[in-house]
């Protein structure tokens, strides 16, 4: 199927997971999902929020399998993981949970539980819903923090080949792109977490040679109307995104010399000059310094 999802097993299980698993996951809540006056909006918080900001799933394909009720467990948990994180508060309000800590956590606990288990053999569906939870955190005291699961992704993501041009030849454009956005969503996230929270580097970019993302690898989603926002919006969410991967390199650059500076190739004023030429290439839609219009990537 393009877009890498997959339908749960009709069976209603996958064969490769024992009733004894399934019994545990099923007491664990990994099969539990809202009523649908609180999945709807944490699904479209997943979309209007989150996804402009990362565009990880093929988005027709997304929507199509909700309505049908028939998303992969593990991509469904994640996405509602994310949607408790942006929904309005309201929203939680109208759910057992209460308190968006709590509700996060119970999301992160069912994907994390059918993760364990390898429940979801699909390896998109398996890199789309570990990239989600490397929002989780900052525990950096549990193995699962953003820092591992940016490993376990990097892991992911090398087994499908999305890191080397070699192995997206002769896929069709669709799928090609998406596999572009995944690889350099998840390059941007080891940049920012190993940033942040002072972890060594998941991605040894010396070893990759995926081409840079491009503004045409959103253009079959960019030609859609959407009923949520405008061809201009979209626009700026594929050159945001465009711009995070390219100053993701340079943050890579920056830590690294920062860590070897009397032995890294770079010097400090070519990366002043990286950084400016960066800024100065922007466009006006994604430079924030020039009072742009669009907001709604501040949030």
């Amino acid at each position: 199927m393009a877009g890498g999802l997959a339908s749960p097993q009709q069976s209603p299980h996958p064969a490769h997971v024992s009733s004894n698993k399934i019994t545990y996951l099923q007491s664990e809540g990994a099969f539990d999902i809202p009523m649908a006056d609180v999945l709807k909006p944490l699904a479209e918080a997943f979309i209007s929020r989150f996804y402009p900001l990362y565009w990880i799933v093929d988005r027709e394909q997304f929507q199509s399998l909700y309505r049908q009720q028939r998303l992969p467990w593990i991509l469904l948990q994640a996405v509602c993981f994310i949607g408790v994180t942006f929904c309005d508060q309201s929203v939680i309000y109208q759910s057992p949970m209460k308190q968006k800590p709590q509700a996060r956590k119970i999301f992160y606990k069912r994907a994390i539980t059918l993760f364990d288990v390898g429940y979801e053999t699909n390896k998109i569906v398996f890199l789309q819903s570990v990239l989600m939870l490397t929002f989780w955190g900052p525990q950096m005291k549990s193995y699962g923090n953003p820092s591992s699961w940016v490993d376990f992704s990097t892991n992911i993501a090398a087994s499908l080949g999305i890191h080397r041009n070699s192995s997206l030849a002769g896929m069709n454009i669709k799928d090609k792109s998406l596999f572009r956005r995944l690889w350099w969503t998840m390059t941007a996230r080891n940049a920012s977490c190993a940033t942040l929270l002072g972890q060594p580097f998941r991605i040894r970019m010396s070893q990759c040679d995926s081409d840079m993302l491009l503004l045409e690898d959103f253009n079959h989603s960019l030609s859609t109307p959407r009923p949520d926002t405008d061809e201009y919006s979209s626009q700026a969410s594929a050159l945001y995104q465009v711009n995070v991967a390219k100053l993701s390199l340079i943050l890579h650059q920056i830590v690294l010399f920062r860590l070897t500076s009397n032995r890294h190739p770079v010097k400090r004023g070519e990366l002043h000059a990286l950084l400016n030429k960066s800024h100065s290439e922007l466009p006006a839609t994604v430079d924030w310094s020039r009072q742009t219009p669009y907001e709604y990537l501040r949030h």
